[in-house]
C-alpha cells in the first residue's frame, strides 16, 4: 500500500480550515475528488479507483448529513489505491512550473516564484520514486 502525505490543495483548505478542524461533507466530496484527480497537491499521485470506491475507503456518501473530519480522513485516505499521475502530463506541469517561475523572476516578482519551483521539485522527486 502506498502511503499518501495529503497536502492541502485550495479545495481542502476551503474544506478543513488551515487548523484542520473542518470536514468533508457529501457535497463536497465530488470536489475534493477531483482535485485529487488533477494532482492539484502536486503529490504526484492520483487516486486509482473511481468515485464510488473514493467514498467508500472515506465512509461518506453524498448526502448533505454525511461528513468525513480531518483526522478519520487524513487515515482512511491511506486506504484507496494510489497509482502515479500520468509522465507526461507531470513533466508538462513541471516544465511550465519552471517557465513561469523563471518568468516572475525575470519580471522582478519574486513572490511566487519559490512557490512555483517547490512544486515543480516536488513533482520531480514523486517522479524519481
Amino acid at each position: 500500500m502506498t502511503k499518501v502525505i495529503c497536502l492541502l490543495t485550495s479545495s481542502s483548505i476551503d474544506l478543513f480550515g488551515l487548523e484542520k478542524k473542518g470536514a468533508v461533507k457529501g457535497p463536497d466530496a465530488q470536489n475534493f475528488y477531483n482535485d485529487l484527480v488533477q494532482d492539484k497537491g502536486c503529490i504526484g499521485l492520483v487516486p486509482g479507483s473511481n468515485f464510488e470506491e473514493f467514498c467508500s475507503a472515506l465512509k461518506i456518501s453524498g448526502e448533505p448529513t454525511s461528513m468525513v473530519s480531518w483526522n478519520d480522513f487524513r487515515l482512511r485516505i491511506n486506504d484507496l489505491h494510489w497509482t502515479k499521475a500520468d509522465e507526461k502530463k507531470t513533466k508538462e506541469r513541471i516544465d511550465s512550473y519552471y517557465k513561469e517561475a523563471n518568468k516572475l523572476i525575470f519580471m522582478g516578482k519574486n513572490g511566487q516564484a519559490p512557490d512555483l519551483l517547490h512544486k515543480a521539485s516536488r513533482l520531480e522527486n514523486a517522479m524519481m520514486k
